[in-house]
């Protein structure tokens, strides 16, 4: 649980981060994909890199920076995402997330899915695949989950743990984010 409030935390920073990003009135992003070189973490990019790095080997996104952290608006295979790049004091890249706040309520469910089958196209399956009940009323109708996740009674929790890197989708009230995370 400590762990999903961090990563929360770390989404509020990327919130106000892409906020302060280029215009998005176009409503196009960069088209980008989950692994964009062979071998990659995180898009184009692998733990240790430095921010310049990380800038130069993504150039097809527009930043936003603070220290620390960039951010970027992006497309990442099909989820048009904020992406959010974490550096720790050495200035080395440790931490990764995509987070959607894009989606209308009926689509939320539809993109976790389809997040959740290209992510174990590319990692296997997930090692733990969750649906967190807090309110039991609807568990049993499916007609009722989508107003179970708007409602905060459900929430969706998926983790791949694959060599030095750990991956978390989650879903909730709020919407869809990955994480991407140095083991």
């Amino acid at each position: 649980m400590k762990k999903i409030f961090v990563m929360l935390m770390c989404l509020i920073s990327m919130f106000s981060l892409v906020a302060c990003a280029p215009d998005t009135s176009s409503n196009t992003f960069p088209e980008v994909s989950w692994i964009g070189e062979e071998n990659a973490d995180f898009l184009n990019s692998n733990w240790g890199d430095t921010l310049e790095q990380v800038k130069e080997e993504n150039n097809s996104l527009n930043f936003a920076e603070e220290p620390g952290i960039i951010g970027a608006l992006a497309n990442v295979d099909g989820y048009k995402s904020n992406v959010l790049f974490e550096f720790d004091e050495e200035n080395k890249l440790f931490k990764c997330f995509a987070g959607s706040y894009f989606t209308v309520d009926d689509e939320r469910l539809n993109e976790f899915y389809m997040i959740k089958d290209k992510l174990t196209e590319l990692y296997g399956a997930p090692t733990r695949d969750e649906e967190i009940w807090y309110n039991n009323e609807n568990e049993n109708n499916p007609d009722k989950l989508i107003e179970s996740i708007l409602l905060k009674h459900v929430i969706f929790n998926v983790v791949w743990e694959i060599d030095d890197t750990n991956i978390v989708l989650y879903l909730d009230s709020e919407g869809s984010f990955v994480a991407f995370e140095k083991a």
